[in-house]
């Protein structure tokens, strides 16, 4: 998780975006490696707080 949040800027709060400092890929997406590939930066996020991702959801890299 260290790894991760060290390409994370959250110093605007809890509340705020939180922009990924780390490798961008196709698209200009963030992405990660983890469990073995590359996923975007966003669905990383969401693995490594919550677990699997459940089949059909949207996991949406803007804050919205």
């Amino acid at each position: 998780m260290k790894r991760f949040y060290d390409r994370v800027d959250s110093s605007a709060g809890r509340d705020a975006c939180w922009p990924w400092l780390g490798c961008l890929g196709t698209g200009g997406y963030g992405v990660f490696w983890l469990r073995g590939r590359n996923h975007a930066s966003h669905r990383g996020m969401w693995m490594l707080e919550r677990g699997e991702i459940p089949a059909g959801m949207f996991v949406c890299h803007t804050c919205d």
